[in-house]
């Protein structure tokens, strides 16, 4: 009677077994799966995160050469209007010195017409100042030709100032390519609302994973009683009986299958304990997805700012330009 007993109890507790290793293949199948997403999204997150990174320092870099640039373009200007200034004071100085030449030379002429109607003691005393107008001649020929030498190596110059500034020129639009590219790139990362959205989702079902297996638990956790006072009926009957026959196969399989579901409960707990772990570390990434949001306004920031400064300084190097 005890053993009939002992079976129709048994039969419940057979139901309630399969039941149980249902849900566990279930969770164990969904622990898998996230396990699955979680691989795709870190692996999804370090290259955002590499991208990033080497966008910020391309951005940096490219800073960094346009502040050379500016400087460059600076002190091309700075000298630029130096020999402006030298080249407009020559051109002053050589425009006066036609006038100046004709001036002598007309008095030389007058000189010249007195010197043969007058006495000898005029004579001499013309032939010195003559040979002082002679003197003042050559000077200003001296004079003449210095500035034409200073006119030609200002032009040498001036020309070599202008290839700088076409060099120039020709970088500034370089460098606004490059920034329009940049500018692409940072759009094309900008969607990482989407991976922290994600994140979100699958901390939703982590925290509801959770609930299914603390549930799971509290249901497994009657099964070691159970166990334990199936095996006390088990042997209490065979004390009381030695002549009577072993326990049933199917009896003692469902006894060993509650060892198996003990043990692949402890395998659910361990694959739980991971998922919390990779879990946490998504979360670590998601503080990083805002940094790096952050990061990414910043630099389009910068970007802007670095474009404004490009634009700036492509005007002054047009007028410049356009003066020589």
């Amino acid at each position: 009677m005890k053993v009939a007993s002992l079976e129709e109890s048994k039969g419940d507790r057979s139901q309630d077994l399969k039941v149980l290793e249902k849900g566990l293949k279930e969770v164990q199948a969904s622990l898998k799966s996230r396990e699955r997403d979680i691989e795709a999204l870190q692996s999804s997150l370090q290259t955002m995160e590499s991208d990033v990174y080497t966008e910020v320092r391309e951005l940096v870099s490219l800073k960094q050469e346009q502040q050379a640039f500016k400087q460059a373009a600076d002190s091309e200007r700075l000298a630029l209007e130096a020999l402006t200034e030298k080249l407009l004071q020559s051109e002053e100085s050589s425009s006066r010195l036609p006038a100046d030449i004709r001036r002598l030379e007309e008095e030389l002429q007058q000189l010249k017409a007195q010197a043969h109607g007058a006495e000898e003691a005029v004579v001499f005393k013309d032939s010195k100042a003559l040979d002082e107008l002679q003197r003042q001649i050559e000077g200003l020929g001296a004079r003449l030709q210095y500035v034409e030498d200073g006119v030609y190596s200002m032009q040498v110059a001036s020309a070599r100032h202008t290839e700088s500034l076409e060099s120039l020129l020709s970088k500034s639009q370089e460098y606004e390519q490059r920034l329009a590219v940049l500018q692409e790139h940072l759009e094309t990362l900008g969607p990482s609302s989407d991976l922290a959205s994600t994140v979100k989702s699958l901390e939703e079902a982590q925290l509801m994973l959770t609930s299914n297996v603390k549930e799971l638990q509290q249901s497994l956790g009657e099964l070691p009683n159970t166990v334990e006072s199936l095996q006390e009926q088990v042997h209490s009957l065979l004390s009381q009986d030695h002549a009577q026959a072993m326990p049933p196969q199917d009896f003692l399989d469902r006894l060993s299958s509650l060892d198996n579901l003990k043990s692949s409960v402890s395998q659910v707990e361990s694959d739980l304990k991971m998922l919390r772990t990779a879990v946490d570390s998504l979360v670590a990434y998601s503080v990083k997805i805002e940094t790096n949001e952050n990061n990414l306004e910043s630099a389009k920031g910068l970007l802007d700012d670095l474009r404004n400064d490009l634009d700036r300084l492509f005007v002054k190097v047009e007028k410049i330009h356009e003066k020589i």
